[in-house]
């Protein structure tokens, strides 16, 4: 089931539809469609008000960087929480001691 944003008002709403959405099926109900999205990440910060997304990719690859920062933030406070410090060695890498 793909995950579209209809727009109808100057307002956005995310929903889902398992066939793509035709005049005749969602016309009734908004006025533009925007998708398909893969992820509802993806679709709720391109439905966000005053987003900078020029394309459903752009809205993608954002809510993969988050998804991926949020998982990194995550690691490095356990890290924290085990009394480890994170260091940069000689050579440039980053460790953990």
């Amino acid at each position: 089931m793909a995950i579209y944003i209809g727009m109808r008002a100057g307002k956005r709403r995310v929903f889902s539809s398992e066939f793509e959405p035709t005049e005749q099926s969602h016309g009734h109900i908004y006025k533009a469609i925007i998708g398909p999205f893969r992820t509802k990440a993806a679709a709720f910060l391109m439905a966000k008000p005053f987003n900078q997304f020029q394309t459903v990719g752009e809205a993608e690859r954002q809510a993969t960087k988050d998804r991926r920062n949020a998982t990194r933030r995550e690691r490095e406070q356990v890290m924290r929480d085990c009394g480890l410090v994170k260091v940069r060695g000689a050579l440039g890498g980053i460790y953990w001691e």
